[in-house]
């Protein structure tokens, strides 16, 4: 079924905790057959599906379908949801949402998501040609991992077994507090963004949050005038609705912002609970919603002079937490220690000069990481200066960690960012498609028929300057015009003249060295001595993969986790920037 919208004051989130009980024993049987450990990254992988990557379903009704995976060589329901989106890419719930909804209400079709745990996949599968009691097979789902065998499961229409298992956080709009099975978080009033507690481990555990900050600091036309920007005071984060599922609750927020009682901007965003993280995604781009915070943010550049953003988190009882930061751990050994000394990694912290892919804390009660999928290459701008901050001082209040950055950009960055903005807002006004997937979409299906690169380009109202343009002005090191030689060679290869990855490459003004990486940003590897039989399908496949990598990278946003184990924070953000990749099989009918 498709979740029901329910609105902030009548929001009822039951989940997890009032289920654990009922729900435990059937928990530990979904994965008896290949257990996976709560110190794994894949324990915690949702696996998302939208309707587009499964053809036979789309148009089918949602209340038809389910989905099972195979037990002792039977089918047995798992835990899913479907989710509708809006045309802004937000969870759709209604009348709140500010965009229409893409597709057919009760269809599975559009934008629409079928989510369930990884974990409850099965290394068992079921025969070509299965006996089945009731129901029919739509799709065959097969989840390729790093960490182990293929895992299976089925999407099913009318079959009527459903699990009962629910993994979804409880949220109580009332008390403004957000339960998981390892953390609580609890807000001041309905502003998401004004934490009041956080704590991981048992319920009662110690509040571990002093306070957050966001402050912006800019002079305006004259150096002499400085202004303040605060989230305390000029910036709100309400839950307008949110839809519940068995494995997380999709909560709609709309953000204000007010500047000396005038409204300055507003934007909704979503942010997704699950048992053991919050999440807050990346902001989907696409025009409708870049058209509005492309002109916000050009008028702000052309005001502004010498600006500075600092945001930061001050925790408490914090003593003898562990703290490790991924890009200081690059060239330092070690960790930190909230102890009120100065260590010798705690030097390197604050000389570090941008944020790193992940943040770590071993804490008495357990264990915090926060990860963001927010490419470093972004803030490698001149002119831009983003900087860690730490203190870990000792006062008469007691010890006072505190962690984030700071950013100052001079007029050199602001420069360049107006000049990228600007070209920016010429380039979504152009472009034909609604959003960047368009973009991706149809040149990875003009390739596939054997179009010329600037012939998908012309139906997409783009060229390749402006592509390169916007490439360049963001610092993307990428050349589109030996892109398109590549497409444009794999489309016309030569029938059943086999090549190599290394020599396609070279033929179309690649090296290999760039190759490589531009698809590391993405975390994909080329193996460049590998054959390939039919580089037009090759070509096509490698496009379909850097969509993917697109997608998990700059949409991922920013996630708290709180596993139950001990992790290890470099293979889980490995395992994390390499998600279990999905196949179909159309063998069912």
């Amino acid at each position: 079924m498709r979740l029901k919208s329910l609105f902030t004051h009548t929001l009822s989130v039951g989940g997890l905790l009032a289920s654990t009980l009922s729900a435990s024993a059937e928990s530990s049987s979904l994965s008896a057959t290949a257990p996976l450990h709560a110190g794994d990254y894949s324990y915690y992988h949702p696996v998302t599906i939208s309707a587009q990557e499964t053809p036979t379903a789309q148009g089918l009704d949602i209340d038809s379908l389910s989905l099972a995976t195979v037990r002792n060589g039977k089918l047995e329901p798992i835990p899913f949801q479907f989710e509708a989106y809006d045309a802004l890419g937000l969870i759709y719930t209604g009348s709140e949402n500010d965009a229409p909804q893409r597709g057919e209400a009760e269809q599975f079709d559009a934008e629409d998501k079928l989510v369930f745990m990884y974990r409850d996949a099965s290394t068992e599968r079921l025969p070509i040609e299965p006996q089945l009691e009731e129901g029919s097979i739509i799709r065959e789902y097969t989840l390729i991992s790093q960490t182990g065998k293929p895992r299976y499961t089925y999407l099913m229409q009318d079959y009527s077994p459903r699990s009962s298992v629910e993994y979804a956080p409880h949220y109580d709009p009332e008390k403004g507090l957000l339960t998981g099975s390892n953390y609580r978080y609890q807000v001041d009033g309905e502003d998401l963004g004004r934490g009041t507690h956080y704590s991981i481990g048992e319920t009662d555990s110690s509040n571990l949050l002093d306070k957050a900050l966001l402050e912006l600091k800019s002079s305006i036309f004259f150096r002499m005038l400085r202004v303040n920007f605060r989230n305390e005071k000029n910036l709100t984060l309400k839950v307008k609705a949110a839809h519940r599922g068995p494995v997380r609750n999709n909560l709609l927020l709309e953000a204000r912002s007010t500047f000396f009682a005038i409204p300055v901007f507003r934007m909704q965003m979503q942010m997704n609970a699950y048992d053991h993280a919050m999440n807050a995604p990346g902001i989907e781009i696409n025009k409708p919603r870049m058209d509005r915070l492309i002109r916000s943010m050009r008028r702000a550049a052309r005001w502004l002079v010498e600006p500075e953003a600092t945001f930061f988190v001050q925790y408490q009882n914090f003593e003898h937490t562990q703290i490790k930061l991924e890009r200081t751990s690059r060239d330092a050994e070690g960790y930190g220690v909230a102890d009120g000394k100065n260590s010798h990694y705690e030097t390197r912290l604050r000389q570090t000069f941008l944020p790193g892919q992940w943040l770590w804390f071993r804490h008495p009660e357990g264990t915090i990481m926060t990860t963001s999928a927010i490419p470093e290459e972004i803030l490698d701008i001149e002119g831009l200066h983003p900087r860690i901050l730490f203190e870990d001082e000792k006062t008469d209040e007691g010890l006072r960690t505190k962690i984030g950055f700071k950013l100052h950009t001079d007029s050199i960055a602001l420069e360049e960012i107006a000049e990228a903005l600007k070209l920016a807002d010429r380039f979504f006004h152009d472009m034909k498609p609604y959003d960047l997937d368009g973009i991706f979409q149809a040149v990875i299906e003009g390739s596939e028929q054997g179009l010329y690169f600037d012939e998908i380009l012309e139906q997409q109202n783009l060229d390749k300057a402006t592509i390169q343009e916007l490439f360049d002005l963001f610092h993307l090191d990428v050349d589109i015009h030996p892109i398109g030689t590549l497409i444009d060679l794999a489309s016309h290869w030569p029938e059943g003249q086999s090549t190599t990855v290394r020599e396609l490459l070279e033929k179309s003004g690649i090296t290999p060295e760039r190759a490589n990486a531009f698809m590391g940003m993405f975390q994909i590897e080329l193996a460049l001595d590998d054959p390939i039989e039919n580089p037009r399908r090759y070509t096509s496949e490698m496009m379909r993969r850097l969509f993917r990598g697109y997608r998990n990278k700059i949409k991922n946003g920013i996630t708290i986790w709180t596993p139950t184990e001990d992790i290890d924070p470099d293979q889980f953000n490995h395992d994390l920037n390499h998600p279990p990749r999905v196949l179909g099989r159309n063998d069912f009918h």
